[in-house]
Protein backbone atom coordinates (compact mmCIF):
# COMPACT_ATOMS: atom_id res chain seq x y z
CA UNK A 1 0.00 0.00 0.00
CA UNK A 2 1.20 3.78 -0.63
CA UNK A 3 0.68 5.23 2.53
CA UNK A 4 1.45 9.03 1.23
CA UNK A 5 -0.89 8.34 -1.74
CA UNK A 6 -3.30 6.88 0.23
CA UNK A 7 -3.36 9.78 2.80
CA UNK A 8 -3.33 12.41 0.25
CA UNK A 9 -6.50 11.26 -1.60
CA UNK A 10 -8.12 11.23 2.15
CA UNK A 11 -7.33 14.61 3.01
CA UNK A 12 -8.04 15.77 -0.13
CA UNK A 13 -11.11 14.17 -0.18
CA UNK A 14 -12.15 15.62 3.44
CA UNK A 15 -11.06 19.22 2.00
CA UNK A 16 -13.24 18.68 -0.69
CA UNK A 17 -16.39 18.43 1.25
CA UNK A 18 -15.39 21.02 3.16
CA UNK A 19 -15.31 23.60 0.32
CA UNK A 20 -18.39 21.95 -1.53
CA UNK A 21 -16.36 20.50 -4.31
CA UNK A 22 -19.15 17.62 -4.26
CA UNK A 23 -17.64 16.40 -8.14
CA UNK A 24 -14.15 16.32 -6.87
CA UNK A 25 -15.03 14.40 -3.25
CA UNK A 26 -16.85 11.88 -5.63
CA UNK A 27 -14.14 11.38 -7.78
CA UNK A 28 -11.68 10.69 -4.85
CA UNK A 29 -13.75 8.64 -2.72
CA UNK A 30 -14.75 6.18 -5.51
CA UNK A 31 -10.63 6.26 -6.52
CA UNK A 32 -10.08 5.86 -2.89
CA UNK A 33 -12.67 2.80 -2.72
CA UNK A 34 -11.58 0.82 -5.56
CA UNK A 35 -7.78 1.53 -4.67
CA UNK A 36 -7.46 1.00 -0.72
CA UNK A 37 -11.62 -0.03 0.44
CA UNK A 38 -14.38 1.88 1.27
CA UNK A 39 -14.48 1.24 4.57
CA UNK A 40 -11.80 4.40 5.77
CA UNK A 41 -14.26 6.87 4.36
CA UNK A 42 -17.31 5.49 7.18
CA UNK A 43 -15.58 6.99 9.48
CA UNK A 44 -14.26 10.04 7.73
CA UNK A 45 -17.95 10.70 6.85
CA UNK A 46 -19.13 10.43 10.20
CA UNK A 47 -16.54 12.93 11.57
CA UNK A 48 -17.62 15.49 8.25
CA UNK A 49 -21.46 15.04 9.91
CA UNK A 50 -20.39 15.89 13.00
CA UNK A 51 -18.04 18.64 12.56
CA UNK A 52 -21.34 20.28 9.96
CA UNK A 53 -23.82 19.59 12.75
CA UNK A 54 -25.84 16.96 10.33
CA UNK A 55 -26.53 14.99 14.25
CA UNK A 56 -29.05 17.05 14.62
CA UNK A 57 -30.89 16.08 12.03
CA UNK A 58 -30.24 13.03 9.35
CA UNK A 59 -26.51 12.54 9.00
CA UNK A 60 -26.78 11.84 5.21
CA UNK A 61 -22.86 11.59 4.68
CA UNK A 62 -22.68 8.55 7.08
CA UNK A 63 -25.66 6.47 5.86
CA UNK A 64 -24.29 7.60 2.13
CA UNK A 65 -20.44 6.21 3.17
CA UNK A 66 -21.93 2.89 5.01
CA UNK A 67 -24.16 1.77 1.88
CA UNK A 68 -21.37 2.88 -0.31
CA UNK A 69 -19.42 0.27 1.45
CA UNK A 70 -22.23 -2.12 1.28
CA UNK A 71 -22.22 -1.66 -1.71
CA UNK A 72 -18.61 -1.84 -2.67
CA UNK A 73 -18.26 -5.07 -0.84
CA UNK A 74 -21.10 -6.58 -2.97
CA UNK A 75 -19.40 -5.71 -6.41
CA UNK A 76 -15.66 -7.13 -5.06
CA UNK A 77 -17.39 -10.44 -4.03
CA UNK A 78 -19.10 -10.42 -7.52
CA UNK A 79 -16.02 -9.54 -9.21
CA UNK A 80 -14.18 -12.90 -7.49
CA UNK A 81 -16.67 -15.06 -8.20
CA UNK A 82 -16.03 -14.57 -12.03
Amino acid sequence: MNYPLAISVYVGIMIAVLHGAWLVAALGGLFFSFRYGALALVPLAFLLDGYMGAFHGIPMMSIGATLWYALCELIRVRFKLL
